[in-house]
């Protein structure tokens, strides 16, 4: 395959997706039924209270352990693997074309994603949960418990495909008159982060050349060949460098930069609030 044949292979690849979802929806429709999908609601509902405490952030035997036991206790057996079960049925859910608008469904994925159920591969999962719940028909409420989770993302982490959903969802909420106030949360909360080439993408590449730095200047925002670069500048400031050494990947940056992160995607859907940054209220 030449490179001038991969758009079209993807539009291949996307539209043979498209036949087997198509193919599959009765079948699912009959997977996916009430009774189940209440069922499992209740075992991750449940599981949260009762997971323990894990070796590392990403160990997922507290959950598998958790999962298992209130499974059996909601009726599954024992000896059916129900954490793998589990991560099955969440995977099914995730992906497109829900059979109808149901509220069972977007009941699940708000408490999958409240509790962050934590198995094997979930993270791909929750990002494809957060989409679906961008396309389904939200009440104030279900708004209301998103905007938790999306400021729950910003300071806790995810992982990053996980993230940028979360980040067009913001940017979607916002553009569509939800959650006025949150572009004004992000900006203290962004203020201050180091911004560097190691995460420019065509916008960013494109403010540090258009704040006139000289050559020099960019060879230290760009680093060496064998080490990422110790300069920075320190959003929203874009006029002066600044060396952060050993501070770029500091906890307090990680959160700075993720709030960065969901604001910058919403000024890309929504531009005029960048006009507005510079009045928002601040500490």
């Amino acid at each position: 395959m030449i490179f001038g044949d991969i758009s079209g292979q993807l539009r291949k690849w996307q539209e043979e997706a498209r036949v087997r979802r198509a193919a599959d929806a009765p079948y699912r429709e009959r997977r996916l039924y009430l009774e189940i999908v209440e069922r499992w609601t209740g075992v991750f509902r449940e599981a949260a209270d009762e997971v323990g405490t894990g070796r590392s952030p990403c160990d997922y035997e507290p959950w598998e352990k958790a999962i298992a036991e209130v499974g059996t206790r909601h009726g599954f057996d024992p000896d059916t693997f129900i954490s793998s079960r589990a991560l099955a049925f969440i995977a099914d859910v995730s992906m497109p074309a829900w059979p109808e608008p149901r509220r069972d469904l977007i009941e699940f994925a708000l408490v999958v994603l409240e509790t962050d159920v934590m198995l094997f591969r979930t993270g791909y999962a929750k990002r494809h949960l957060i989409k679906r719940l961008q396309q389904a028909p939200l009440t104030q409420q279900d708004i209301a418990r998103l905007d938790v989770m999306l400021r729950r993302a910003v300071t806790g982490g995810t992982g990053r495909e996980e993230y940028r959903a979360w980040c067009r969802l913001a940017a979607y909420f916002v553009d569509q008159g939800y959650l006025g106030d949150l572009p004004a949360w992000l900006y203290p909360q962004a203020k201050g982060a180091y911004l560097n080439y190691s995460m420019a993408d065509g916008r960013l590449a494109q403010k540090f050349s258009n704040a006139g730095f000289s050559e020099a200047e960019m060879r230290k925002l760009i680093g060496g060949v064998f080490g990422a670069s110790s300069h920075a500048v320190s959003w929203p400031n874009f006029s002066e460098i600044v060396k952060v050494d050993g501070s770029f990947n500091t906890p307090e940056q990680r959160v700075k930069r993720n709030a960065w992160r969901m604001l910058d995607q919403i000024i890309r859907r929504v531009p005029s609030l960048e006009r507005d940054i510079a009045v928002f209220p601040m500490p």
